[in-house]
């Protein structure tokens, strides 16, 4: 009985050792920008980020198209290392952006537009609120016809990519009848939050991991604690009776 009470306890600990090991690699799967974009209106291109007075200037030209009425959020994608899903949407810009606008839907409506910037070029997707309030998707077509719009492709490098997502900013706003100030403050420090690497960026917590497996591993002893008890009581064998001597 104890060794089959040894191997189960064994088995258990072993089964929570696995799921505490690979915990790590099966929440941090995910796609870095559209984490970042969930939160803040820019991923700026962690592989090769821009320099910061770049990323702040560009931060503060987001948040400044937002209190304008045109929402938008941007993906600076300078290399592979910035994609974890499809390594191919580093030349497929307007894929990818359907991908992000898609993924940013799951949980709510998305409230806007993403613009993703790489070496190649540009992408465009999700939607807008009309005069009513009303969301209004922005189709492939006229996506495509934007993007066109646009130009050539900003360049390489996290900071190319940067100045080239601040005149699109700038030119697609414009086009929707929202056009911002020829100057805009940069962003205070305070406000440009980093977005989590794709490392990290699923939110593995490991104490709660290290909690679940004592959890388990003390619930394990317990009942091993319990039925090594049971089985000692139920082996123990009675007093020999004193029998009467006659007199």
């Amino acid at each position: 009985m104890r060794s089959i009470l040894a191997r189960m306890l064994a088995g258990t600990l072993v089964g929570a050792a696995a799921i505490f090991a690979t915990a790590p690699a099966a929440f941090a799967h995910g796609d870095p920008s559209s984490h970042a974009l969930e939160q803040d209106v820019l991923y700026p291109a962690v592989a090769d980020r821009p320099t910061p007075e770049t990323e702040l200037r560009l931060l503060g030209l987001l948040y400044a198209a937002r209190d304008e009425g045109y929402p938008i959020k941007v993906s600076l994608v300078a290399n592979e290392q910035d994609l974890t899903e499809d390594l191919s949407m580093l030349t497929r810009p307007q894929d990818y952006a359907t991908f992000v606008a898609g993924e940013l839907s799951r949980t709510r409506p998305l409230r806007g537009l993403v613009l993703v910037v790489t070496p190649t070029g540009y992408g465009l997707a999700g939607n807008l609120p009309d005069e009513g309030g009303d969301l209004q998707t922005l189709d492939r077509d006229r996506s495509d016809a934007l993007v066109t719009g646009l130009g050539p492709a900003a360049g390489e490098g996290g900071e190319a990519l940067a100045t080239g997502a601040q005149a699109a900013t700038r030119r697609l706003a414009a086009e929707a009848g929202h056009p911002l100030p020829d100057v805009v403050a940069p962003a205070q420090p305070l406000r440009a939050t980093a977005p989590a690497s794709p490392s990290d960026s699923g939110g593995f917590d490991p104490w709660l991991a290290l909690g679940v497996f004592a959890g388990v591993f003390l619930f394990a002893a317990q009942i091993y604690e319990a039925q090594r008890r049971l089985t000692a009581s139920q082996t123990v064998e009675p007093a020999p009776e004193m029998s009467s001597s006659s007199s």
